[in-house]
């Protein structure tokens, strides 16, 4: 599979913290302009890490989706892959 702009890498940050994963992928995109990919949100319920997140992420518009246990499960069809 090709990720590109009008497919890009989808990325749940479970357990966000103060996102270290998508800091990362940011980085590796400076080095790698071609690398497409997007935080499609991330879960976390302590309050000093989604400051964190916040605050390095602003702007960016992530959604939180909170306590992991009451995120509706769906399958993903063929054509979708999240890490």
């Amino acid at each position: 599979m090709e990720y590109n702009d009008k497919n890009p890498l989808r990325i749940f940050e479970a357990f966000g913290g103060y996102g270290s994963q998508s800091l990362a992928l940011k980085r590796l995109r400076e080095s790698f302009p071609e690398f497409c990919y997007k935080i499609v949100g991330y879960c976390d319920i302590d309050q000093a890490p989604i400051s964190a997140y916040m605050a390095l992420h602003s702007g960016e518009n992530i959604i939180n989706y909170g306590d992991i246990t009451t995120i509706m499960y769906r399958p993903f069809t063929s054509s979708e892959h999240v890490l």
